[in-house]
């Protein structure tokens, strides 16, 4: 898409940008709040097969005929607790996509599908900017989240997280 006075790689630096502040603010949720950092959690790999079933479930709630295009995966990422200080050997895994080949005037309806769909499953919406500009929520009972985004040039990008967990649901000994 070719905006007057903005170039591509400017459009893509800001794009970029903006998946790196989502990606900070869904992950200071990190650490576990309910119990013990210590605990028991799913292993990084059911962590990285709910994010795909989440990201997946969110995209046919959405849009199921649209283009999502993959923007960042990250399946083995350090996380942090929520102020900021390393989360102690546990990873995280999240996906960002673009959605592609949509009009302004649609944008409305995505977030209010993907609000309906959260709601029908458990999600609350933690988050939210009037205008259809930014909706994030969680899913308290597994700590997974999810956040939508859209911008002046007309994009939209949806990103889901994992909770921080243990590589193997375990620390390590």
């Amino acid at each position: 898409m070719k905006h007057k006075g903005m170039s591509s790689n400017i459009i893509h630096a800001l794009a970029a940008l903006w998946l790196t502040a989502v990606g900070m603010l869904t992950l200071a949720g990190c650490d576990s709040t309910s119990g013990d950092a210590m605990s028991r959690t799913i292993t990084l790999a059911e962590a990285n097969i709910k994010v795909d079933e989440y990201a997946e479930n969110a995209r046919q709630a959405i849009a199921p005929n649209l283009e999502f295009r993959v923007q960042e995966k990250q399946t083995d990422a350090p996380c942090s607790n929520s102020d900021g200080s390393p989360a102690q050997d546990r990873r995280d895994s999240s996906l960002s996509y673009e959605l592609q080949g949509i009009s302004a005037d649609q944008i409305p309806g995505y977030f209010e599908a993907l609000r309906t769909w959260w709601v029908a499953h458990g999600f609350t919406i933690t988050d939210e900017n009037p205008g259809n500009r930014f909706l994030r929520g969680e899913k308290k009972d597994d700590g997974f989240s999810m956040a939508m985004q859209s911008n002046n040039l007309g994009q939209v990008y949806l990103t889901v997280n994992s909770p921080c967990v243990w590589r193997n649901g375990t620390p390590e000994p």
